[in-house]
């Protein structure tokens, strides 16, 4: 069975780190990833390599083996990119490398959003977000749901909404 919770503490830490390759790794080659729909109904994205193009859109290609997101496709994915059932134990003992996952932390790249905390249960996990506050004063929140399966991403939607500033 995945261990889904130090899979997705994985994922968002090379989300993080802005490294692509790690991303790209975690992902089942039939992903499912539907971003959140601001205007209008939300599609899904299908693949490995289509979805890791769209992550390529939403963090930039900061590694110069992705400087053209259709790349992404020569990338080979091995039974040592999946998530062995034991990471999980590595990641709450604060593995080097790896997201304290009681910590939240801030995107590198710039300004991006604050990660929390990971639940899961079974092959389902969630992990809630934010984005700073914007100059008025409203905030981007969310969350992420995923499915695993055999220690890879099987699955993203993206759920968020825009909260107002507290009243005065």
């Amino acid at each position: 069975m995945t261990d889904s919770r130090g899979l997705i503490e994985r994922f968002n830490a090379a989300w993080q780190h802005g490294d692509l390759r790690t991303l790209s790794s975690l992902l089942d080659e039939d992903v499912v990833y539907c971003p959140n729909a601001w205007d209008g109904p939300a599609s899904a994205v299908h693949g490995r390599d289509a979805v890791v193009a769209v992550f390529a859109e939403q963090i930039g290609p900061t590694e110069p083996w992705l400087a053209d997101p259709g790349e992404a496709a020569q990338v080979e994915h091995g039974e040592a990119d999946r998530v062995d059932p034991g990471e999980a134990d590595q990641a709450e003992h604060g593995e080097p490398g790896r997201a304290d996952p009681g910590e939240a932390e801030h995107d590198e790249h710039g300004d991006g959003p604050v990660l929390g905390d990971v639940f899961a249960s079974g092959d389902r996990a969630v992990c809630e977000w934010a984005w700073p506050p914007a100059e008025d004063g409203t905030v981007l929140r969310g969350v992420d749901v995923y499915r695993t399966r055999d220690g890879r991403i099987v699955a993203k939607d993206v759920y968020g909404k825009i909260t107002a500033p507290p009243p005065r």
